[in-house]
């Protein structure tokens, strides 16, 4: 019998081991035929089968509206309670050019929050409370209620990451962090130049593979995935 071992894709985000075990070919061709499984695998499997369903999301909004359309799916941007103003003020060329893409049709399609972060013996505010503060129920996206796709700003220590994970069960949910009030300038002008056409770059396209020393499955990725990827677009 083989030692090989078949590595799959997936990270447990609570543990960070995988989200699949390794197993031997001999093992996924008994899954595949049926026959009984090791006892301990067989339970480690269900637990694992049954995490992923449980986690299974809607990214689509509601019915009829298109994603790729801002004026149909709305854009919003989630600050701190205690935001600098002058990170609002940098960012200002971004969210003047978000807010007319926006409100081409309606007018609150364009939306500022506020999130709240945990303080003293209060705790950080959960995604449902977040919504329910702002009158929105479960269910898919409805632009009419919040717009689908939403930018936090700010670190994770005041916003965080189970907030984002949450809430982008439902949502198109993104972050930015910077560490200078320079950097969420240039971000915000850098943005706003590449999509007015402003910023004319060449186009070129880079294959990154995380190749970590303890890691099989990142090693055999690097090496017969992004390897051979990378030169075949080259060819």
């Amino acid at each position: 019998m083989t030692t090989e071992q078949l590595f799959f894709n997936g990270i447990n985000g609570s543990t960070g081991e995988y989200l699949m075990p390794p197993l031997t070919p001999e093992q996924i061709a008994k899954i595949a035929q049926g026959e009984e499984f090791d006892e301990d695998h067989l339970i480690e499997l269900k637990k694992k089968d049954l995490h992923v369903k449980g986690l299974e999301p809607d990214f689509a909004p509601i019915e009829g509206v298109d994603p790729k359309n801002l004026a149909e799916t709305g854009w919003g941007v989630i600050f701190p309670h205690k935001v600098d103003p002058a990170i609002k003020d940098a960012l200002t060329p971004l969210l003047q050019l978000r807010k007319k893409q926006a409100t081409k049709n309606k007018e609150h399609y364009y939306q500022e929050y506020t999130y709240r972060s945990a303080i003293k013996s209060k705790p950080a505010e959960s995604k449902n409370k977040f919504l329910s503060r702002y009158k929105v129920g479960p269910g898919p996206a409805d632009p009419d209620k919040m717009p689908y796709y939403l930018l936090i700003v700010g670190d994770p220590e005041t916003i965080p990451y189970r907030f984002q994970y949450q809430l982008d069960v439902q949502y198109a949910v993104g972050r930015i962090h910077f560490e200078t009030l320079e950097e969420y300038a240039q971000y915000a002008q850098s943005v706003v130049e590449a999509e007015t056409g402003k910023l004319s770059l060449s186009r070129h396209a880079s294959f990154f593979g995380v190749r970590n020393s303890a890691d099989q499955a990142t090693q055999l990725s690097a090496e017969n995935l992004i390897k051979p990827l990378s030169k075949l677009i080259v060819e």
